[in-house]
């Protein structure tokens, strides 16, 4: 848990909702506080969950059971976890400020993270809409560690 991952913001926006909320994760010490507000919050409502950090497997498997892999961040890299999730057929809701864009386009959603009802609709918007299938094989032929890897390699190369 880390305030930067705005967690306490998706659990105000879907909290109470018909969704099921599942936060996976680890505490980490500098952050317990945030923690501590998240619990208190979530306390509120019967549809948030709390698991604790999980061995890839347990995680993987987590992804298959999931409709939906949110990640409102109020700053986003390249998201392994969305990347994982959608690999495993999960329908992919991001931050606006994720250079997630510029390789699935209109194949995820977005949401403002400091807003509850931005990031309440892209959710649901996410949750009511079939898989998309398209989404989950770019990821798999596009970003599987063989691929990547090969990248990686030629860039050094061209460098040296």
């Amino acid at each position: 848990f880390d305030d930067l991952k705005n967690q306490l913001r998706l659990i105000q926006a879907l909290g109470g909702g018909t969704v099921d909320v599942v936060l996976i994760g680890q505490v980490n010490p500098k952050f317990i506080n945030y923690y501590n507000l998240c619990k208190k919050e979530a306390e509120k409502y019967r549809n948030i969950y709390f698991l604790p950090v999980m061995a890839q497997e347990k995680l993987a498997s987590a992804y298959v059971a999931a409709k939906v892999c949110v990640t409102p961040s109020w700053f986003e890299t390249f998201s392994l976890v969305s990347i994982e999730a959608a690999a495993a057929g999960a329908n992919v809701v991001v931050t606006n400020r994720s250079p997630l864009k510029e390789y699935f386009d209109d194949l995820i959603w977005y949401c403002h993270p400091d807003d509850k009802e931005s990031i309440k609709q892209s959710v649901l918007e996410a949750y009511r809409h079939p898989t998309k299938s398209k989404l989950k094989n770019l990821v798999i032929k596009k970003f599987n560690w063989q691929e990547v890897a090969s990248r990686v390699l030629t860039a050094y190369e061209s460098i040296l």
